[in-house]
């Protein structure tokens, strides 16, 4: 098991423009072609994902199933995801998935030991870039769109997400000083639903 540093920086349109000109200037290199990913995020009926990550509790963990590319129904390739983060560190375990056996969780859910039974709850896409710089892999999220299962609705995300993922918190801390904006908290998850119901999420929260 590898513990990660993971930092995230949400940026307007323009800042993101300087950022990535400052990135490419100071010798960052792109890793893989761009490509879209969707990610399909599964909580308790309660939400307590949700709740324990707008509340920075550990040990919490988020479940997902991704895939690539601009439509499921071409996609052969699903990866079932659960993010942890623990007082020791963050850590993310990959399985990869038929598309029978993605199409039956996302039918019927999924039990987890820790959080039980879990259903799709949010559905998450947008354009990413790699980059590589210092030993650092940075990531460029764009276009990020969200969409809930019982909603024939999308909503977009005005905000760009820059993310420094590194095994060191030095490595990951000397990327920040080039970028053109402020480390944030930024949980696409809880955001997009927040863009859903923030009167209805707010009022649990404060319970």
């Amino acid at each position: 098991m590898s513990f990660r540093v993971e930092e995230k920086i949400a940026v307007t349109r323009m800042q993101l423009e300087l950022s990535f000109a400052s990135l490419l200037d100071a010798g960052a290199t792109e890793l893989y072609p761009e490509r879209r990913i969707n990610s399909c995020y599964f909580d308790t009926i309660n939400t307590k994902s949700f709740f324990d990550s707008e509340e920075g509790l550990l040990p919490r963990k988020k479940v997902r199933i991704r895939h690539y590319g601009n439509s499921a129904e071409s996609c052969q390739d699903y990866f079932l995801e659960t993010k942890i983060s623990s007082f020791e560190g963050r850590y993310k375990t990959v399985e990869k998935i038929s598309t029978d056996v993605a199409n039956a969780k996302l039918a019927h859910g999924i039990f987890d030991r820790s959080l039980g039974l879990i259903s799709p709850v949010l559905t998450v896409s947008y354009r990413r870039r790699y980059l590589y710089f210092l030993g650092n892999r940075i990531t460029i999220d764009t276009d990020i769109s969200y969409q809930r299962p019982d909603l024939d609705l999308n909503l977009s995300e005005k905000l760009s997400v820059i993310e420094i993922k590194s095994f060191s918190t030095e490595a990951c801390l000397g990327v920040v000083p080039i970028l053109s904006a402020q480390r944030v908290r930024f949980s696409k998850y809880c955001r997009g639903l927040l863009r859903f119901g923030e009167r209805q999420y707010g009022r649990k929260r404060a319970l």
